[in-house]
């Protein structure tokens, strides 16, 4: 794969015109056309797709002229149906959230984009770099570090939440035996590890963890309160 076209001061610049231009499409494209399904065509639509599974939910919800649509099918445990209350867990759409706060702290110059991953990692960990080309934050948020999918010193107790127990300190042991094989910013390469080597750098510039991060930054100002990144809280669990 070429180069990134776009020069990395340029990205900021380029995403917003890109919303820009999305937003007057969707305003476009939002001319009355043809009506939109109602609740009992979204219930259709959800009971073909669960069809009589054990253990499995759906929750659609549309945003129509600010009429709000809500249809909950299945189940969210093999016993208990959906309700507005259920919790689901969001996996990689996190992603966002990290990739909006670097941009938050770019646009707030506590960041750049250029900055080397080196000048947030503790001191004593090594970031490996190919022929002195370093991996730059942008570099995690674009999929282009030329890190893996994920670390290969994990080793889960619990296989169906492998994260759980994968701490900063195996990630920066990663980091410092690793060697990348092509450069940074040239090649896209799908990396979890990546974008949560993001969260945590972007996290240790705060002074802070990526929890309260993401929370006082991205979900608080936009009133996603029910949206977090513990369950242990007693109110959550009692909703997966």
């Amino acid at each position: 794969m070429t180069r990134f076209p776009l020069s990395r001061r340029a990205w900021l610049a380029s995403a917003a015109a890109a919303g820009v231009l999305f937003d007057d499409r969707v305003r476009a494209l939002a001319q009355p056309a043809s009506p939109q399904p109602g609740a009992a065509s979204l219930a259709a639509i959800a009971d073909s797709r669960i069809d009589g599974v054990r253990g499995l939910g759906l929750a659609i919800g549309t945003i129509d002229n600010g009429k709000v649509e809500v249809v909950l099918r299945g189940e969210s445990d093999g016993a208990r149906p959906l309700s507005r209350r259920s919790v689901f867990e969001i996996g990689s759409v996190t992603k966002t959230f990290t990739a909006t706060l670097l941009a938050l702290m770019a646009d707030a110059n506590e960041v750049a984009l250029d900055d080397p991953i080196d000048k947030y990692l503790p001191a004593g960990t090594k970031a490996p770099a190919y022929q002195g080309r370093r991996i730059a934050l942008l570099d995690l948020a674009t999929q282009s570090s030329g890190l893996p999918r994920l670390p290969t010193n994990m080793k889960p107790r619990h296989p169906a939440d492998p994260y759980a127990d994968y701490t900063a300190a195996d990630l920066y042991e990663f980091l410092s035996s690793y060697t990348l094989t092509n450069a940074p910013g040239t090649h896209y390469e799908y990396s979890n590890l990546g974008v949560g080597l993001l969260g945590q750098l972007l996290a240790n510039r705060a002074g802070t963890t990526y929890s309260a991060l993401v929370t006082q930054r991205v979900l608080e100002p936009l009133g996603m309160h029910s949206t977090g990144t513990e369950i242990g809280r007693a109110s959550c669990r009692e909703r997966v």
